[in-house]
């Protein structure tokens, strides 16, 4: 896990925070996340993950949104 970045478990849910200062690293962060998935015997179904950008309207913003 990278600094700065929030990784929160609610029952059978996992949530990644990334700060924008971390948006590069976000894909290895996931990975992670998958292979701690695998190595516990869960399964991170990814057709059910989203991802969810939010930003300040007041300011212009440029980033590239993760696909799979």
């Amino acid at each position: 896990m990278t600094e700065m970045n929030f990784v929160n478990n609610y029952a059978d849910d996992t949530y990644l925070k990334t700060p924008a200062v971390n948006l590069n690293i976000r894909s290895n962060e996931l990975q992670h996340i998958s292979d701690w998935a695998t190595s516990n015997n869960l399964y991170l179904n990814l057709s059910k993950s989203e991802e969810i950008v939010f930003v300040d309207k007041r300011k212009k913003h440029k980033f590239n949104i993760l696909i799979h």
